[in-house]
């Protein structure tokens, strides 16, 4: 089959606006965060350069459109394929020309995929299993808990010697660390980030609502009663919609596991968000993760949808 060309989406002539109106319709169904202006955003950043892209085909209505980010030796890539595309077409090029930015000095490439049906993002997963795409697959899963003010959640019991805080009134870096340190004792290790600065700089962008404004009621945070300075225990919330939250981020310090912190976090957090109104949570586990979602399992939280990330790492030489 001949495939359709690629080409940057840097001086792309025409606007990119119709296609991520749709996309970001697709990540809100998938309840993703986005800024309130990220469509226009995106279209000027793609076409200017600021944000990398490629497009496929040159010209007529785009069929895919592949986003671009360089973090350090690490490439993170999300595919869209429009109405307009199909996967054994502009998804394998645009898979195939990604591929081509693998320079020596990338190190790791994560990819995730959208499409604007299910049975397109499932078209697009069935392309990563061939031999020439050498990546692993980690499975993720949304999960969702309709909220009733009739049946609030149990209140919580903190074990002896913890205090029950709220997110924002503890030092951002103390909460990086924290997070930083629970992800390395976890199967998500290496997921989100891997070096602590990393880590920091993505909790400074949650916590100033870049991704959505922070839910003060719903980001418990666990503090020893001797050192009430120094979290142990957190959990994040962020508001998507007039009733919708997400629970973005939860960390345990390890030594702190399996004795009840979890159970109280989210007991906490799903109270506040009733009190601010709040009908649905969600949230996003790896499959990988099983005593995390065992806790969401047991809290009321069914899955709603499953999702692959692909994953590539240079062989150690």
């Amino acid at each position: 089959m001949e495939l359709p060309a690629t080409v940057p989406a840097k001086g792309y002539p025409r606007s990119l606006l119709e296609p991520l109106a749709m996309l970001a319709r697709r990540l809100r169904e998938k309840s993703e965060t986005l800024p309130g202006h990220w469509v226009e955003e995106t279209d000027e950043g793609l076409r200017t350069g600021r944000i990398g892209g490629l497009i496929s085909p040159p010209t007529g209505e785009v069929g895919g459109l592949l986003f671009l980010t360089l973090r350090g030796d690490r490439l993170f890539g999300h595919f869209y394929l429009t109405e307009h595309g199909t996967a054994a077409r502009e998804g394998l090029a645009l898979i195939r020309a990604f591929l081509a930015l693998r320079t020596p000095e990338i190190r790791r490439v994560d990819l995730t995929v959208s499409a604007s049906s299910s049975e397109g993002e499932k078209g697009l997963a069935a392309l990563f299993p061939a031999e020439e795409f050498p990546f692993r697959v980690v499975e993720r899963q949304r999960m969702v808990r309709d909220l009733d003010a009739r049946t609030p959640p149990d209140p919580p019991v903190l074990p002896a010697g913890l205090v029950l805080g709220w997110v924002p009134d503890f030092a951002t870096p103390a909460i990086a660390e924290l997070d930083f340190r629970a992800f390395e004792e976890s199967p998500d290790r290496g997921l989100v980030a891997e070096t602590p600065q990393e880590a920091l700089r993505l909790m400074e962008e949650m916590l100033r609502g870049d991704l959505g404004p922070l839910i003060r009621e719903g980001s418990p945070c666990i503090a020893p009663e001797a050192d009430p300075e120094r979290p142990v225990a957190f959990l994040l919330s962020l508001q998507q919609g007039a009733t919708g939250a997400l629970i973005a981020d939860v960390a345990v310090a390890p030594e702190l596991r399996r004795k009840g912190v979890g159970r109280a976090l989210l007991a906490r957090a799903l109270r506040g968000l009733l009190a601010r109104g709040m009908e649905r949570a969600s949230l996003w586990v790896t499959c990988a993760n099983t005593s995390a979602c065992r806790l969401y399992e047991e809290a009321g939280f069914t899955v709603a949808q499953r999702e692959p990330i692909f994953i590539w790492e240079r062989p150690s030489p």
